[in-house]
């Protein structure tokens, strides 16, 4: 069982990082667009 609940919390942690980086690179875009 806390084997289980780690993996999960790693795969949400993982999830946030892609979300986050996600973001990162669309403002790069948007900033980049808007020069």
């Amino acid at each position: 069982m806390l084997i289980h609940y780690k993996s999960s919390l790693k795969q949400c942690r993982l999830k946030r990082k892609s979300v986050s980086d996600g973001i990162v690179t669309f403002k790069r875009r948007a900033v980049y667009l808007n020069l």
